[in-house]
């Protein structure tokens, strides 16, 4: 073998050499990067698409970076440092998840997140009921939830200090979380003591997120009761009855409701008419049902402007 072939050879040697050493994944090379991609989506737990969620990487060895899913939820970053990396899905309304990636030179790692939406409170309050001798308290919360809402486990209220935690029933119909509780119950004393103190509402979804509310205070106790006038003692009457009663001289601001019963002894009562935000200046209402014959009892309520009632006595009357 000729010398100038030596040479060719050589030559051809030393740029397949370099060739090989010109990938940027190439350890040796100038242009060695040592990175990888990391791209995926975010999702609701029932699969649908969350636009705006702030993704954020962070890699062991070089600067965080930060980018919002589109709007099919999808996300991407490139040229992220090989190694550990935490990768993080956040925003405000959903629950925070992270999950941690080794990135490989040259590699393409894929991620899902499905984000639990945080439940939310619409209201809640604490407010009481004088009826008769006894004053209750009610406590009151309504509750959404982008998941659903069989996605809410519980809803609990309680007063720090004074009222363990007291879980709520849900009310399909009205869609929201309540609890009667008459004061000797609480073994608070005086429903006075009540008065002024924060009052907390916590909602526990099945994913066990949890949320708490802004406290609410109670107010007031309503303790003078609105007097019934007429119809009374099963006094017979039309089909339309006029419902009178005195009228209650109170220094802060209020409205009745008059509330009428399908009355039957014996058994449960069930309301079949309800009249609210009557002014405070009026003192009857015309029942607007053409009712049957039967017996039937109603009651007047004072009402303050944060929601405590006091109720009157009830009284029966006939229509004939």
């Amino acid at each position: 073998m000729g010398l100038g072939m030596v040479i060719v050879i050589m030559m051809a040697g030393l740029v397949v050499c370099d060739m090989e050493h010109d990938s940027p994944y190439d350890p040796e090379s100038p242009d060695y990067r040592g990175e990888g991609s990391v791209l995926g989506w975010v999702k609701t737990r029932t699969g649908e698409p969350i636009p705006g969620i702030t993704l954020v990487v962070e890699p062991e060895t070089t600067i965080t970076q930060l980018q919002l899913s589109n709007e099919e939820g999808f996300f991407e970053f490139k040229n992220i440092a090989a190694g550990g990396c935490k990768l993080t899905a956040e925003k405000e309304g959903f629950a925070t998840d992270s999950t941690w990636l080794e990135v490989k030179v040259g590699g393409e790692d894929t991620v899902t997140f499905f984000l639990d939406i945080l439940p939310q409170f619409t209201f809640c309050k604490i407010t009481t009921r004088h009826v008769l001798d006894n004053v209750h308290v009610f406590f009151q919360a309504s509750v959404t939830d982008g998941d659903g809402p069989v996605d809410v486990e519980s809803v609990i209220a309680w007063v720090p200090d004074l009222i363990d935690t007291i879980e709520l029933n849900y009310d399909s119909e009205t869609q929201t979380y309540w609890k009667i509780v008459e004061v000797n119950e609480l073994e608070i004393g005086s429903v006075e003591n009540l008065i002024g103190k924060d009052c907390l509402f916590l909602i526990s979804d099945k994913a066990n997120q949890k949320v708490l509310s802004e406290p609410v205070r109670l107010a007031r106790v309503i303790y003078p009761t609105p007097e019934v006038i007429s119809p009374t003692n099963f006094e017979r009457v039309g089909k339309n009855p006029t419902l009178v009663w005195h009228r209650t001289n109170l220094n802060y601001p209020f409205t009745y409701a008059v509330e009428l019963i399908d009355y039957e002894e014996g058994v449960p009562h069930v309301t079949i008419w309800v009249k609210e935000h009557i002014e405070s200046d009026d003192t009857s209402v015309v029942v607007p049902l053409d009712l049957s014959p039967d017996i039937y009892s109603w009651a007047v309520w004072v009402v303050d402007e944060f929601g405590n009632r006091s109720r009157s006595k009830q009284a029966g009357f006939e229509v004939q």
